[in-house]
C-alpha cells in the first residue's frame, strides 16, 4: 500500500468516524403543543361517547400534571390519551393530536397539558409582572410553567429537540362570573395579554403561536361579566386593530359547538356553558385548523373552498326540481297542511308523459350547470327503489312498481353534461309522523319510533349515496340533525361514500350557506367567508345569524374563518306567488324575463349562485311556458356576455385594460381567483375619457364574480385599482361590455 493509499484510507476512516459521532449526538426534532385553561379545556367530553368514526392516533407523545387523571401515568411521556378530571373524560387532546397528525404525518408530535376546572386568570392563573416576580404567579400558572419545563426537560432526556410551536387556552368562565366582581372582568383583557407575554417570555418561546376560544356562548345571569371579558378576547386577536391586539395571537370561533345541554339523555340538560363530546372534539380540530391556517400561506390567514366549492360556484347558474304527490292531487300547495297530514292514496301519482330528458335539457338551456331533484321531500315518500322504506316506488302501481324517478333523473344529467345533484328531505315526513326532525311525546312510543326512523334514514342515504353513483351536491332540507340532537347521523354516511359532494347542511358542517331570502338576490357586498363552520349550530350563533332579518348570512365576513359561499335561491314561478311545486293554473307568475335577468346580476353578479326552482307538472313534463321562459334567460345571458369588448388577468395592486379605441362601456365583469381565497377587501374601477381618469366605481368584495353595471360611458381605457388585500390580489378575469338593453 502507497503511503497515498493509506493517506486515503485514514482520511475515509476518519469521516465514518465523524458521521458516526454526528449522528449519534444529533438530537430528533419535535413540536410541542401546550393545552392550559379551566373547565373546557381540562375537558367535559366522555370517553364512552366518542363517535365510532373518530379515531384516536396515539402517536404524538403525551405529558400531563398530576392534577389530571389518564389514560397514561402524570408527569410521564407516553402515547395520546384521554387526560381530564376523572378518567371517563377527555379534553381537547384527543383531537387536537390527532388532527395535527393527520397534517404532519412526518413530524414528530408532542403535547403537554395542565389544566383546572373553575380556575381564574386574575388570581389562580396570574402570571405575575414577569419572570423575577415569581413570589405572585398563581398557583395554576406556576403549576403550568413547572409541569412544562418538566415534560421539556425529560424530552431533551429522550434524546429529542423540542420546539414549543403554540399553546392553546380554553377559560374565563370563573373571570366573567359574577362572584369574581365586575372590576376582574373587565381587567381580563389586560391580564390575558400579560399571560400570553408571561409564557413566551417563561418558556423562551417569543413567536409561540397562542390559541384560544370564545367563552359561555349564551348569555346566563350568574355570568354577570359575560360581555366584557367576550369582549377582551375578541381584542386580544392580532386582526383586531384593537390596542389590546396581541401578535400572533387568534381567537376561534365556538359559539356554534354543541353544549352539555344538547346532548341527547345528558345528565346535564341545563349545562349551556360546557362542551359536551362532540363538542369538545370539534375544538381540539379547530384549534389545529388554526394553528395550520397561520402557520402556512406566510401567515397569512386566507379561507380557501374546496374544489367541490369551487366546481358549486363555477357553476353559476343551478336548477332545483320539486315533485312530490302533491303535485297530482289537483290543489294549491299548503305547506303547513303536507307537514302534518299524510297523502290520502299515493296511487294518484301517475307521470304518463314523464321524460327527465326534457326536464334537463330545459334548464340547460337556462344556462344550468348543475340540476337536483328532490327524492323525498315532506311527505315522506321517496322516488327511488328503496328495499329500506315500503314507502317508495315500489309500492306504485305506476311502472308496476318498477320505476325510479332518481335514477332516470341522474341518467338524463350525465346524458347533458349537467352535474347531479339530490335533495333529501329528513326534517318533515307526514307519512312517518315526523314534524321538524322528531317524533313528538316524552314515552317509550316516541323514543322507540324515533330510533327507528332514525336508522331508516340513515339506510335510506346510504342507498342512494351507494346505488346511483357519484352526486356533486346533496342538500338535507332545513338541514340534518345528528345524533347530538336526536337525529340520523347523516353526515358519517355521507362523509364515508360521498367524500367529493358537496354537503349542505347540519349544525355540523354547510359547505356553502342560505343567501337569507328566497328573492333569488343577495346585497352588495357579499363575501363567501363565513365566522361560523355552519349556518344553524349553537344557540348564541343561531340568534347572531338570524339577526336582523338574516343579514349575516346575506352578507357574510370578511375576516370569516370559514369559506361557506352564499346562494340565491328562488322559484321560478315566484313573480306574484311564490311556487316550489306545480300548480294548476299559475302560468302568469312566472318571471318576467327583466327581473331574471336583474335577478341573475344581483346573484351571480354578487359572488352567489342563482338556485331557481322549477316544477314538472302532474303529466310528467316541464310545462311548455316554463321551458320557453328558461330558454329566453339563457339566450339573453349568453347575448349579454359572450363577447367582451376587452378582457385581462393578472395580480397586484393595478390592472390596466387598453381598448383598442375608444369605445362606449357600460358593465364590468370581476373575477377573483378564489381557488387562492378571497383576497380582495377594497378595490376602485376608472375609465378613461377625454377629460382623464374618471372613477366608475368604489367596491370592496369581488369573490367568485362582480359586475357592475353604469351609465354609458365613451373610454379608451379602464382601469382596477386594488387598494387594499390581503396578500396579493389574483384576478382572474377583468373585463368589459357594452350591453344594449332590448
Amino acid at each position: 500500500m502507497t503511503k497515498s493509499d493509506a493517506m486515503k484510507k485514514f482520511i475515509s476512516v476518519f469521516v465514518l468516524v465523524l458521521m458516526s459521532m454526528y449522528s449519534f449526538s444529533k438530537k430528533k426534532e419535535i413540536d410541542v403543543y401546550l393545552i392550559g385553561g379551566q373547565s373546557n379545556a381540562t375537558g367535559q367530553g366522555y370517553m364512552a361517547n366518542i363517535p365510532i368514526d373518530f379515531k384516536i392516533n396515539e402517536s404524538p407523545l403525551f405529558y400531563y400534571s398530576n392534577k389530571l387523571g389518564g389514560g397514561g401515568k402524570a408527569l410521564h411521556w407516553g402515547p395520546l390519551c384521554q387526560a381530564s378530571e376523572t378518567p371517563d373524560k377527555f379534553g381537547v387532546e384527543l383531537s387536537l393530536g390527532t388532527e395535527l397528525k393527520r397534517l404532519h404525518p412526518d413530524k414528530e408530535i408532542a403535547i403537554i397539558k395542565h389544566a383546572h376546572s373553575g380556575t381564574n386568570l386574575y388570581q389562580q392563573w396570574n402570571p405575575g409582572e414577569g419572570i423575577q416576580d415569581q413570589n405572585n404567579f398563581g398557583s395554576e400558572f406556576k403549576k403550568f410553567i413547572a409541569t412544562v419545563e418538566s415534560g421539556l426537560k425529560e424530552l431533551k432526556k429522550k434524546g429529542y429537540s423540542p420546539t414549543i410551536k403554540a399553546m392553546v387556552w380554553q377559560q374565563g368562565e370563573s373571570d366573567a362570573r359574577d362572584i369574581a366582581g365586575m372590576h376582574n372582568s373587565q381587567n381580563y383583557g389586560t391580564n390575558l395579554r400579560q399571560l400570553i407575554q408571561r409564557v413566551r417570555e417563561q418558556l423562551h418561546s417569543p413567536e409561540m403561536l397562542f390559541i384560544y376560544g370564545y367563552v359561555i356562548p349564551v348569555p346566563l345571569d350568574r355570568f354577570t361579566g359575560r360581555e366584557e371579558v367576550r369582549l377582551a378576547q375578541k381584542n386580544i386577536d392580532q386582526n383586531s386593530g384593537h390596542q389590546l391586539a396581541l401578535k400572533r395571537a387568534f381567537v376561534v370561533e365556538t359559539d356554534d359547538l354543541p353544549l352539555r345541554c344538547d346532548e341527547q339523555n345528558s345528565p346535564y340538560p341545563d349545562d349551556k356553558v360546557h362542551f359536551n363530546t362532540f363538542g369538545i372534539l370539534e375544538l381540539g380540530k379547530r384549534f389545529a385548523e388554526k394553528i395550520e391556517h397561520v402557520n402556512s400561506d406566510n401567515n397569512v390567514n386566507i379561507p380557501i373552498p374546496t374544489p367541490v366549492q369551487l366546481a358549486w360556484q363555477n357553476a353559476e347558474l343551478v336548477a332545483v326540481f320539486h315533485y312530490d304527490l302533491h303535485v297530482f292531487d289537483g290543489k294549491q300547495y299548503n305547506q303547513e297542511e303536507n307537514r302534518i297530514t299524510p297523502i290520502a292514496d299515493f296511487n294518484i301519482f301517475n307521470p304518463e308523459k314523464l321524460d327527465t330528458d326534457q326536464w334537463i335539457k330545459s334548464v340547460k338551456d337556462a344556462g344550468c350547470k348543475l340540476a337536483i331533484v328532490t327524492v323525498s321531500h315532506e311527505t315522506g315518500f321517496f322516488f327511488h327503489q328503496s328495499d329500506v322504506t315500503p314507502y317508495s316506488m315500489k309500492a306504485l302501481e305506476w311502472q308496476d312498481g318498477k320505476g325510479d324517478i332518481l335514477r332516470e333523473f341522474k341518467a338524463s344529467c350525465e346524458k347533458y353534461g349537467i352535474l347531479p345533484g339530490v335533495y333529501i328531505g329528513t326534517r318533515w315526513n307526514a307519512f312517518y309522523g315526523i314534524h321538524d326532525f322528531k317524533v313528538h311525546g316524552d314515552n317509550a312510543f316516541a323514543e322507540n319510533r324515533q330510533k327507528y326512523y332514525n336508522t331508516m334514514i340513515e339506510k335510506i342515504v346510504k342507498e342512494i349515496f351507494t346505488n346511483y353513483g357519484d352526486w356533486a351536491m346533496v342538500w338535507f332540507d332545513g338541514g340534518a340533525h345528528g345524533p347530538e340532537q336526536g337525529g340520523p347521523d347523516v353526515l358519517s354516511v355521507f362523509e364515508k361514500y360521498q367524500p367529493n359532494c358537496l354537503f349542505y347542511h347540519n349544525l355540523q358542517r354547510a359547505d356553502m350557506r342560505w343567501g337569507g331570502s328566497e328573492s333569488g338576490t343577495v346585497p352588495y357586498p357579499c363575501w363567501g367567508t363565513f365566522p361560523y363552520r355552519s349556518t344553524g349550530a349553537g344557540e348564541s350563533a343561531r340568534n347572531v345569524i338570524q339577526a336582523n332579518n338574516f343579514q349575516l348570512l346575506k352578507t357574510g365576513d370578511p375576516n370569516g374563518t370559514y369559506y361557506i359561499h352564499a346562494m340565491s335561491d328562488a322559484p321560478l314561478r315566484g313573480y306574484g306567488g311564490h311556487d316550489w311545486f306545480w300548480e294548476p293554473d299559475r302560468e302568469h307568475i312566472i318571471y318576467p324575463l327583466d327581473k331574471l335577468v336583474n335577478m341573475y346580476y344581483n346573484s351571480v353578479g354578487h359572488n352567489t349562485s342563482l338556485i331557481l326552482g322549477v316544477t314538472p307538472g302532474p303529466d310528467g313534463l316541464m310545462p311548455e311556458s316554463d321551458v320557453k321562459r328558461l330558454k329566453e334567460f339563457g339566450d339573453e345571458i349568453k347575448r349579454r356576455y359572450s363577447n367582451s369588448i376587452a378582457s385581462t388577468s393578472g395580480t397586484g395592486k393595478v390592472l390596466n385594460l387598453k381598448l383598442s379605441k375608444k369605445q362606449t362601456v357600460n358593465q364590468i365583469v370581476l373575477m377573483e381567483d378564489i381557488s387562492k381565497g378571497e383576497r380582495v377587501r377594497k378595490f376602485t374601477l376608472e375609465g378613461k375619457t377625454k377629460k382623464g381618469w374618471q372613477t366608475i366605481f368604489e367596491g370592496s368584495c369581488i369573490g367568485h364574480k362582480f359586475i357592475h353595471l353604469f351609465d354609458e360611458m365613451a373610454v379608451s381605457a379602464v382601469r382596477l385599482n386594488v387598494t387594499e388585500s390581503k396578500d396579493e390580489s389574483q384576478v382572474l378575469d377583468f373585463s368589459v361590455y357594452f350591453v344594449e338593453n332590448k
